[in-house]
């Protein structure tokens, strides 16, 4: 039983307490606000900067897949998958072998599951050897992805929302890309496997699948012209001047022969539409139906009175091909496919040229109408209808035959030379040839063409990548290189760069990729269809790389030729015109300013307030420029950010972009770039780029100057220049 007799001291314990609890909260509450001096300073507090590059960055289009490194493929249905001798690139494709019946599929399952989900478009490179659509192959393909749980998806190269491709042409690579939103009900985190799927049987290859950041684009390499004898004339299929029943009124339009507005001649066609929106109108070929199938364009010239736009004209426009069974397509002036148009200028006469290839659906051997569609009411006129360029033609493709990609034993040392699989310094992919000598004079090394022997008959070059660290000619290395050709037999022959028969070279330069190629036509005395080693001599000691040995087909070039180099500086773009001579791409607001500049008196000032990342850029100052003849491109920069621990200190992402469209993004710190140091808080540095980097677009287009920085702020950017 509880004790009652021991309540009065508890009680009188809980009275002191709660006393002495109220007398120190008094105390408490007359103290000083103030803390009393420390007797020490503090120590500085850590800065919540980052004193690092960021981690975090947007998609940048990547290669997934290039097929050279044994990756897992499999059977579908009705085709053979298998390693693929016909290449984009490199050695290596997935090939879909098959020899009957209809629907054929092969797939591919990578190696861990892939994040798709940040990109734009899966884009890859089909090469069709079939002929079933009238010899000219013209087929879609089939792509299905599969998540890693077991979910997939289906999609055709023609299908709504995929966007706009070409259809295969027969033993031609053609690009494909295809949105990744309309891959819809899998998990694009987890992409495991792909599968490709074509109609008719025969042999299929594709190559290089890609995944493409959003705003970017990829450009099919150039295809060969038609061999000697094949080009055609171009053609004027309608003039107007004969007074016959030449054109038509299709939709909302008034059609006449007109002898006071044209472009050649003395008369073109007038379209005139008072009102409402579309207006469409057409011209017959003066024969008809007309064979088109061996030209490579459509042009035509177009003088548009309205301004609807903003006072001018700047229209697009739609042109629709029918041929004699009245099968039509309709492809306008701003499609990708058609190729690269500008827009309709008020009163005057501009040229619009379409690309044959992107009308699959008709047959341009009986091409019956051309049609034409404007959307405002107005007056248009049209004159001097031609169709020019020879068709693509099936040709031999350049081909790399050994980029040091693969970790096999593809090279080897000959006389004082060891030799290595470098993957510090490298011309292309990931690594390269390595060759140190320590003494002595000649030094001799090779390497051996992925397929042994490889029959090069039919190609007219053979091309290298070399890098020489040496300097022994007067400061320079300077130096000429020989290159020894090996068959199958062991019968060899060498011919040195300076020889008139291999063609004309440049020498090495100290620290840098130089390209040189060798005519093989100067290898007369070894078989050229069974070619089993290449190998190169030096005559100094020291340290050599040798990257992307390529064969090239007679009549076509390099990849990228060593021809004549500019003896002196461009100025492409300084921002003294107050012309419309940049841009912005991504948060950013750019202006001229006149109060921070480097040279002359202006700049242009990109700021922006917040968020991670912008971009904005610049035009040459002529456009399209031709840069082929600089070895870099370089420019000042004035950053006044401090997030870097109290500095600037950050790197610029370099984006050129062609005529085309086609772009690609190199940072200043990459390796490609050369020796770039990085951003200084309120002061113009220099950095530049050496434009061998860039070998996904083409240099002798160049259409605009893109930088990249990550952090919001002000930045001034000045004197643009390309250096020899």
């Amino acid at each position: 039983m509880f004790n009652t007799k021991v309540l009065p001291k508890i009680w009188q314990l809980v009275a002191v307490t709660v006393m002495m609890s109220l007398l120190l909260a008094a105390c408490a509450a007359r103290a000083p606000t103030a803390a009393p001096e420390p007797t020490a300073a503090p120590t500085a507090a850590p800065t919540v900067a980052p004193t690092a590059e960021p981690t975090a960055a947007p998609a940048v289009t990547t290669i997934i897949q290039d097929f050279e490194n044994a990756p897992k493929l499999y059977d579908g249905n009705g085709a053979k998958a298998s390693a693929g001798d016909v290449a984009y690139n490199g050695a290596a494709s997935l090939k879909s072998a098959s020899d009957s019946g209809e629907w054929h599929t092969v797939g591919l399952e990578f190696a861990s599951p892939m994040d798709f989900s940040a990109y734009q478009a899966l884009c890859y490179y089909v090469y069709d050897t079939t002929g079933n659509n009238n010899g000219k192959a013209n087929n879609t393909v089939g792509v299905k992805l599969y998540d890693a749980a077991g979910k997939s998806v289906e999609r055709y190269t023609d299908n709504e929302g995929v966007g706009d491709n070409l259809k295969t042409k027969k033993d031609n690579w053609v690009l494909m890309c295809m949105n990744l939103v309309s891959f819809t009900d899998i998990d694009q985190k987890q992409v495991a496997k792909i599968e490709f799927t074509m109609y008719w049987a025969g042999n299929y290859y594709f190559d290089d699948l890609t995944l493409l950041a959003t705003g970017d684009k990829l450009t099919l390499k150039e295809q060969p012209a038609a061999p000697a004898g094949e080009e055609v004339a171009p053609v004027l299929a309608q003039g107007f001047e004969s007074e016959g029943e030449n054109f038509y009124a299709d939709y909302q339009a008034e059609v006449s022969r007109d002898t006071t507005t044209f472009h050649g001649g003395a008369a073109s066609l007038k379209a005139f539409g008072d009102k409402g929106e579309w207006h469409a109108f057409g011209a017959y070929p003066s024969t008809r139906p007309f064979d088109a199938s061996k030209f490579g364009k459509l042009c035509f010239w177009i003088n548009d009175t309205t301004t609807n736009n903003a006072g001018k004209a700047d229209n697009t426009v739609g042109v629709k091909l029918f041929d004699a069974s009245g099968a039509n397509q309709e492809v306008w002036t701003d499609n990708a496919l058609a190729g690269t148009n500008g827009k309709t200028v008020t009163g005057e006469f501009v040229q619009m040229c379409m690309n044959l290839d992107a009308y699959s659906d008709v047959d341009l051997t009986k091409l019956d109408k051309i049609q034409l569609a404007l959307y405002w009411a107005g007056t248009y006129y049209v004159d001097d209808i031609e169709f020019s360029g020879a068709a693509a033609a099936a040709a031999p493709q350049p081909l790399t035959i050994q980029d040091f990609e693969s970790k096999d034993e593809n090279f080897y040392a000959d006389y004082q030379a060891e030799v290595s699989r470098d993957t510090t310094v490298f011309r292309g992919g990931e690594a390269a040839l390595k060759v140190f000598g320590e003494k002595g004079d000649w030094h001799a090394f090779g390497a051996y063409p992925s397929t042994r022997p490889f029959d090069a008959s039919t190609f007219g070059k053979l091309c290298f990548w070399i890098n020489d660290t040496t300097t022994n000619n007067a400061g320079k290395a300077d130096n000429t290189v020989g290159v020894k050709l090996f068959d199958a037999s062991g019968a060899n022959q060498e011919v040195w760069t300076d020889n008139a028969l291999a063609g004309t070279n440049g020498k090495t330069v100290t620290g840098e990729f130089v390209q040189m190629c060798m005519n093989l036509d100067a290898y007369t005395d070894i078989d050229l269809t069974k070619l089993d080693k290449i190998q190169f001599a030096m005559f100094w000691a020291g340290t050599y790389y040798v990257d992307d040995i390529e064969l090239v087909p007679a009549g076509d070039v390099a990849s990228k030729p060593a021809g004549e180099k500019a003896s002196e500086a461009l100025v492409a773009q300084d921002f003294e015109s107050e012309g419309e001579n940049f841009y912005a791409d991504y948060q950013a607001e750019v202006s001229r300013d006149t109060t921070t500049f480097h040279g002359g008196a202006a700049s242009l000032k990109a700021f922006g307030d917040k968020g991670d990342w912008h971009a904005f850029g610049a035009y040459p100052s002529t456009r399209p420029l031709d840069v082929t003849k600089y070895s870099k491109m370089c420019f000042w920069i004035n950053d006044t950010t401090t997030n870097n621990a109290g500095k600037a200190d950050n790197t610029v992402g370099v984006k050129l972009f062609d005529a085309s469209g086609a772009n690609q993004e190199v940072w200043t710190d990459n390796a490609l770039a050369g020796e770039n140091g990085k951003t200084v808080t309120g002061e113009f540095v220099q950095m530049c780029m050496n434009l061998d980097a860039y070998s996904d677009i083409d240099l002798t287009k160049l259409d605009k100057i893109q930088l990249a920085m990550f952090w919001a702020g002000t930045y001034y950017v000045d004197d643009i220049e390309f250096q020899p």
